[in-house]
C-alpha cells in the first residue's frame, strides 16, 4: 500500500477501509442479515487504488464540494468522505436510486462507522432528475465522480449534465475505463468540450479537468474517435493487482 495515502487518511476510515476490503459479507441499514459481495458483486466496488487516486486528486485539488453518479456499497463514498474532513464547511453527495434496494443501505452503513463529523447527502433518484435539480438549484461542485449506467448515452448525458455544476477548474472522473461505451464518451468531451486530461497512475479511471465553460458556437462539432472493444478480462486484471496490494 502506498504510506503516504494511508497517513492521510483518519484512522477510522482506514479501519473501514481494510474491513471493506477484505469482508465477504457487509452489514446495511435495510437489513437484518449482511450481504453478501462474493462473484460479480465485488466488480461494483471501487479498488483501493483508485480510492486512492480518487483521495490524493481531491486532496491535491483543495476540493470542498464533490459529487458522485453512484454510490452502491460506498467504497468510493468513504475515499471521498475523508479527502475532505479537513476542509470547512465541505459537502459531499452521493446520487444513487439504489442505495437502498439493491444495495441494501451497505454504503449508508460503512459511513455511520467513521470517526468524524461529515456533511452528506444521498439523493436517491435516477441522475437525470437528481442533477438536473441541482443545476436549477445553482449548485456548484470542484470534484465529480461519475459511475452510473455505463452505457454510452448514460455516461453522455451524466456528463452533459454534470458539466454544468463543475466549477472551471474542477475535476471529472469516469469510472470505468476499459469499457468501450465509458472510453468513447470520453473521447467525444476530449474532442467537443473545453476539458484537458489529468495524469493519474490508475488505467480503469479517466479524469478530466474543466477549463473553461461552454462557450462552441450552436453548431459546433468535432469528430471523436469511438474506442475499440477491450475484454472484460481487463478489469479482472485490475481487481486482481489491487486485491495483492492490499495483502502485502
Amino acid at each position: 500500500m502506498n504510506q503516504q495515502v494511508l497517513s492521510a487518511l483518519h484512522p477510522t476510515t482506514l479501519t473501514v477501509l481494510q474491513h471493506m476490503y477484505s469482508a465477504d459479507k457487509l452489514y446495511g441499514t435495510e437489513s437484518a442479515e449482511p450481504m453478501s459481495l462474493e462473484g460479480t458483486e465485488r466488480n461494483v466496488r471501487t479498488g483501493f487504488e483508485q480510492g486512492a487516486a480518487i483521495h490524493t486528486l481531491m486532496r491535491n485539488s483543495s476540493t470542498k464540494r464533490s459529487l458522485e453518479v453512484g454510490m452502491a456499497y460506498g467504497f468510493s463514498t468513504i475515499w471521498m468522505i475523508d479527502a475532505l474532513r479537513e476542509r470547512a464547511d465541505s459537502l459531499h453527495i452521493a446520487i444513487d436510486p439504489f442505495e437502498k434496494t439493491w444495495f441494501r443501505g451497505i454504503g449508508l452503513a460503512q459511513l455511520a462507522r467513521l470517526g468524524f463529523k461529515y456533511n452528506f447527502q444521498l439523493i436517491d433518484r435516477q441522475s437525470i432528475h437528481a442533477l438536473s435539480d441541482l443545476i436549477r438549484q445553482q449548485e456548484k461542485f470542484d470534484f465529480i465522480y461519475v459511475d452510473g449506467l455505463h452505457r454510452f448515452d448514460d455516461v453522455l448525458v451524466d456528463f452533459y449534465l454534470c458539466d454544468q455544476i463543475l466549477n472551471c477548474g474542477g475535476l471529472i472522473a469516469f469510472d470505468d475505463a476499459w469499457m468501450q461505451s465509458v472510453r468513447t464518451a470520453v473521447n467525444f468531451v476530449r474532442a467537443n468540450r473545453a476539458y484537458e486530461s489529468v495524469r493519474q497512475p490508475v488505467a480503469n479511471m479517466a479524469v478530466l479537468q474543466k477549463t473553461r465553460d461552454d462557450d462552441r458556437d450552436w453548431w459546433h462539432f468535432a469528430p471523436f474517435k469511438v474506442a475499440p472493444h477491450k475484454q472484460r478480462s481487463l478489469l479482472t486484471k485490475i481487481s486482481s493487482r489491487i486485491l495483492r496490494s492490499i495483502k502485502e
